[in-house]
């Protein structure tokens, strides 16, 4: 790996697509993949030779052979290739695809293993708004929720629970969003008469 990018990055293929809230970019702790269960706090920052492309990306004529293009990259902890790939593969697929669902998650965590936690949370909210019923939604939420818990800004992580908790009460993070907004867990009445 050759140095860190210790600045954020603009994400071209989805600035468009959500506010310009401003976020914090994330400082390095550790050479540990990102993991679900990992407080963005913790992402590590691994670069590439290649850096964010300066311009919007070409749209590509084969979606799949970039996909496998960027798969290779992602493997091979070539974050930078990863994403132009990526936003390259989002600049041409439907909006609403599957492609597009699958293509936003990961340059979500593409950004955020770049320490770009701008181009997470928009790829992210992209994904939750125009994915309603996407079969990463549960997972895009957490990341986003993760976010903002780990570099704000941190007005959005309450708000943020909170959805989370109105879509998927019983989802497998909703004791740790409960704890975060100290509401206690539900579950049958406690027959006390009341």
């Amino acid at each position: 790996l050759a140095m860190l990018f210790p600045e954020e990055r603009p994400c071209p293929a989805v600035a468009a697509g959500g506010p310009a809230t401003p976020v914090a970019v994330i400082a390095p702790k550790d050479e540990s993949p990102v993991s679900p269960s990992s407080p963005a706090s913790g992402v590590a920052q691994h670069a590439d030779s290649d850096s964010a492309p300066a311009e919007p990306p070409a749209p590509v004529r084969d979606p799949e052979e970039a996909y496998r293009l960027a798969e290779a990259a992602l493997r091979e902890r070539r974050y930078g290739e990863a994403r132009e790939h990526l936003e390259a593969i989002l600049a041409t697929v439907a909006a609403g695809s599957s492609r597009e669902e699958t293509a936003l998650v990961d340059l979500a965590r593409t950004c955020r293993r770049l320490g770009d936690a701008e181009c997470a949370r928009a790829a992210l909210v992209r994904y939750l708004d125009r994915h309603p019923d996407g079969a990463l939604r549960e997972q895009a939420r957490i990341d986003l929720c993760r976010l903002f818990e780990g570099s704000g800004p941190a007005a959005e992580l309450a708000p943020c629970l909170r959805e989370y908790l109105a879509e998927f009460p019983e989802g497998r993070s909703a004791e740790w969003a409960r704890e975060l907004l100290d509401v206690p867990p539900e579950g049958p009445p406690t027959g006390d008469g009341v």
